[in-house]
């Protein structure tokens, strides 16, 4: 009998049933994402397909697992009443990826992205445009689909066919930054000229998508064209006070405050304030009509990154391997691959695929060749990387979802179309690419270096220095010239930790920091800190 009152006691306890769920998930996404990684995928994809295992696609079908594990209905006591415990565990899962947009917005590479905006304009407006109106145009296909599938929520305001014709064309224009990253830097073609271009364009890409998914999430709250268009004015005007109002004051007192505290980073009230910015961005921006994300999004981008190399490990690592797989796992509960229960389904699943696929690539890859003039296959590459989605493309989708612009038919296709253009990346880049140029520098790109008197992936100003330095690096970004100078921070893999390029007018000062003891601690390139 006391054995049966513990088990009643643990299974009507919401606090136990949560400790229960976040065991399961932290144990199978930690395991199916190494397995991926042994596969050279990114660990989201083990992440969300564990997700897809935990809810209704394949545990849910075990009699009773959903009622014991996830239960919608469960009695808090012996006398408690109903309560649903997948809306802790969604709460909790939502802000995990607040902290997380708020870590990639922090870790979003600004001189990529004003690399991209002189150079990879062309690029990234083509791989932009081009899906968003492809995207538009299936929309109207897939209208009818989507409502075959709705559950109407009672009292709730039905989204506008314009949130979803938004949406739509949003949905197909992603990027995700953070996987390119890791994808870039697990085959060593994240300081090759390749990755220089596909970094720079996917940053300007997923910075534009977000803006367009904000507005369709205006669209979509609002109910109706006015109070969209009213949304978002109220949205750009809230944009245009954090970055030229709050910004400013961030940056100025982060300046005032390093000079009398060297260990800011370290400072607990300095972090606490961050934190309440970035609950109190979240929250005025679902309080404006779009959504929490888009604000820790935007703290992210406004923040100093003075302190970055020592603020994100402190967040990422509970963050990332923590908090973030219980969004996996919530996105997983709510794709339903029984809803294609038809070959009609699995069909339209197979054309979304291609469609996406071809509508983010052939654009990529056609202006990559015709306005920078590279090879074929360089280009083709190019557009092959651009089709990751992965998880950028998984937290557009549960906001769809959430803002009732999604059926869970449709959430669950385009679920399996990220997944799908994901897991190709890495196989065909190294099948059309670097299996030819296995350190990823084509024959062009390693003379045009030469004749400047370097070589393909050093770090320092010769070929000399680089062999001292026993380090690998190729320097983005950064001009010489002008008397106040720039400065160019590069990461690097080997024997030096760090390399601070200082460009001071007439020449350049190579400072390094060791890799002995006392030495400064390398700050990583975009993504490979955010290893998604």
């Amino acid at each position: 009998m006391a054995g049966t009152w513990v088990f009643e006691d643990v299974v009507n306890n919401p606090l136990t049933i949560f400790l229960l769920q976040l065991a399961l998930v932290l144990v199978l996404t930690r395991f199916l994402g190494g397995l991926v990684g042994l596969m050279k995928q990114p660990q989201v994809i083990g992440e969300i397909i564990a997700g897809v295992l935990l809810g209704p696609s394949v545990m849910g079908r075990i009699p009773g697992f959903t009622d014991t594990v996830f239960p919608t209905a469960a009695q808090a006591g012996a006398k408690g009443a109903p309560y649903d415990s997948t809306l802790t565990f969604t709460v909790v899962a939502n802000t995990g990826l607040i902290l997380f947009m708020f870590l990639m917005g922090l870790e979003l590479d600004r001189s990529l992205l004003r690399k991209g905006l002189r150079q990879s304009v062309p690029m990234a407006a083509a791989a932009i445009a081009v899906p968003f109106a492809i995207g538009c145009g299936v929309a109207t296909w897939l209208s009818d689909v989507n409502e075959e599938g709705k559950v109407p929520v009672a009292g709730a305001q039905q989204p506008s066919s314009t949130a979803f014709l938004l949406f739509a064309g949003a949905s197909m224009t992603f990027t995700a930054f953070p996987v390119l990253a890791s994808i870039l830097s697990a085959t060593g073609l994240i300081h090759a000229p390749i990755g220089v271009v596909a970094m720079s364009a996917a940053a300007v890409d997923d910075v534009v998508a977000w803006c367009v998914l904000a507005v369709s999430s205006s669209f979509a709250k609002a109910g109706s064209p006015i109070n969209g268009v009213y949304t978002v004015c109220l949205s750009v005007a809230y944009c245009a006070v954090m970055v030229c109002v709050v910004r400013p004051v961030l940056a100025r007192v982060d300046a005032f405050w390093s000079c009398r505290d060297p260990a800011l980073h370290t400072n607990p009230y300095y972090f606490c304030g961050l934190m309440v910015l970035l609950i109190g961005s979240a929250y005025a921006t679902e309080a404006i009509g779009i959504h929490p994300f888009f604000g820790a999004f935007l703290m992210g981008l406004i923040t100093p990154q003075a302190h970055t190399h020592s603020l994100v490990p402190r967040m990422e690592l509970v963050t990332r391997d923590f908090l973030l797989p219980l969004f996996f796992a919530s996105s997983g509960i709510r794709t339903n691959i029984g809803t294609l229960d038809t070959a009609r389904y699995w069909g339209i699943t197979l054309a979304i695929i291609l469609i996406a696929t071809v509508a983010k690539f052939v654009p990529s890859a056609l202006v990559t060749r015709l306005l920078g003039r590279r090879s074929w296959r360089f280009s083709a590459t190019v557009g092959l990387l651009m089709n990751t989605r992965g998880l950028v493309e998984i937290i557009a989708l549960n906001i769809g979802l959430s803002l009732g612009i999604l059926s869970t038919r449709l959430f669950t296709m385009l679920v399996l179309m990220a997944i799908a253009t994901t897991l190709l990346t890495s196989p065909l880049v190294w099948l059309l690419f670097l299996r030819v140029h296995p350190d990823g520098w084509e024959e062009c790109d390693r003379e045009a270096l030469k004749a400047e008197g370097r070589e393909s992936g050093t770090c320092g100003s010769t070929v000399d220095e680089c062999a001292e330095a026993g380090c690998t690096a190729h320097v983005l970004g950064g001009e010489q010239g002008g008397s106040a100078g720039a400065a160019v921070v590069s990461s690097v893999h080997g024997g030096c930790a760090q390399v601070d390029q200082q460009v001071l007018g007439h020449g350049v000062e190579m400072v390094r920091h060791g890799s002995g003891a006392g030495a400064a601690s390398p700050r990583p390139s975009p993504g490979e800190n955010m290893v998604r």
